[in-house]
């Protein structure tokens, strides 16, 4: 059964403040957000956005949108920092009638995402539900924007990443749907020995899985990454049209300690058709 939160059809809501002033104002906020704690997280994400004209350009015109908006963020293992993020952006956009579903497979990270919206008065407009990335809850052509922030290295192989962006493209409702997908890569072809985005990398060494480490710490748990090349690939594959982003910052910001690298490419996917 699917779950009952979205309307399903499209209307104006008539804004009581500029869309473009709010924007601006939402905007320059942004900026504000990173404290310099060395997290990726949705906030972190906005930020890189911001920074980056074409990407920004292509965000701006699904945010500036007067119609409501479906938003969905997928994989949130604890509240704070991703409902914040998710609360400013509902406030400049400053319509009701926008709807987020969070979800996590964790029944705990649900019940914890619950309790923090009942809290702060948020479960109007946002509601925190379990369903796995592999199989989404929901109905096709739903969804106007999509967050996942390395949700995706949860997936157990290559096969479960691209079962992953194949619900991604199941769920954007149009072309100019939007996923903001901010994915770890492969570290070991970030030398510049590679290439500047791993353009480089063997043909037979392509389609790799590479392991990181979720925390700084020995014994952190391992998850799974690519190589860009492989991701681009698939990417094209299931049919997306994309643009990548925030690559410098990607290579070098997680370069030390080096016994525990990470890296991470962020794309805007939009789906062809």
């Amino acid at each position: 059964m699917y779950l009952v939160y979205f309307t399903m059809q499209k209307n104006d809501y008539p804004t009581r403040k500029s869309a473009e002033e709010r924007y601006r104002d939402y905007m320059k906020d942004v900026n504000k957000w990173d404290a310099g704690t060395g997290k990726i997280d949705l906030e972190d994400m906005m930020v890189a956005v911001n920074k980056t004209p074409a990407v920004k350009m292509i965000v701006e015109k699904l945010l500036l949108s007067p119609n409501f908006l479906n938003i969905v963020v997928e994989g949130s293992a604890t509240p704070q920092n991703n409902v914040e993020a998710i609360n400013r952006l509902l406030a400049f956009r400053d319509n009701p009638k926008d709807r987020v579903i969070v979800f996590d497979i964790s029944r705990q990270a649900v019940v914890d995402h619950q309790k923090y919206l009942s809290q702060h008065g948020l479960d109007d407009q946002i509601i925190a539900v379990k369903t796995s990335m592999l199989k989404i809850d929901l109905p096709d052509n739903v969804a106007d924007f999509i967050l996942n922030d390395c949700a995706i290295n949860y997936s157990d192989d290559a096969d479960q990443m691209r079962q992953t962006l194949i619900e991604i493209k199941r769920l954007l409702r149009s072309p100019e749907s939007i996923c903001l997908l901010n994915i770890a890569v492969d570290h070991r072809y970030d030398s510049i020995d590679f290439g500047t985005d791993q353009e480089k990398v063997p043909s037979e060494n392509i389609e790799e899985t590479g392991h990181f480490s979720v925390l700084p710490e020995p014994k952190s748990e391992q998850r799974q990454c690519w190589t860009v090349p492989f991701i681009k690939q698939v990417l094209k594959e299931i049919g997306f049209r994309f643009v990548e982003f925030d690559e410098k910052e990607g290579r070098s910001r997680f370069s030390q300690p080096s016994e525990y690298p990470i890296s991470y490419r962020r794309f805007v996917l939009q789906k062809v058709s």
